[in-house]
Parts: C-alpha cells; structure tokens; sequence
C-alpha cells in the first residue's frame, strides 16, 4: 500500500494540464472522418490544436494523424 501511495503522489509533481476540448464536434467529426474512436479522435484533436507530435502504436489513429497534418513522435 506504501509502494501505491508513493506512486500517486509522484504523479502529483508531473507538469500536466488539464484542456477541455473548444468544440465536441470536431471530435467527431474526426472520428467519422477517420473511423476513431471518439477516445482517438480526442487525442488527435488535442495533438492538432497544441501543435505536439503524436505517439501512439495504433496504426489507424497514425494514418488518421498524418492525414490531418499532425507531426508523429520519433523517439
């Protein structure tokens, strides 16, 4: 139990933000573009309005995200 408290609280001191999306409906407009999941379709959103690469393994959100111009992470 120690070890899991350990853990939440390092998550704590993550720099992580919050973003509530402008508009439900590009979502799923993405996602009826695509065929994401709306869950998908959210993350790609999110990795075009702030300009960030996106990671993923899922090979249909990686043909989705170039499609749309997003850049891919490359470790």
């Amino acid at each position: 139990m120690a070890h899991a408290e350990g853990f939440l609280d390092s998550l704590r001191d993550l720099p992580v933000r919050l973003a509530e999306p402008p508009s439900y409906e590009d979502i799923f407009a993405l996602a009826n573009e695509h065929g994401l999941t709306f869950y998908d379709a959210a993350y790609l959103e999110l990795v075009l309005r702030q300009g960030l690469p996106l990671a993923s393994l899922d090979n249909k959100l990686l043909k989705a995200a170039m499609e749309s111009g997003a850049t891919l992470f490359q470790p």
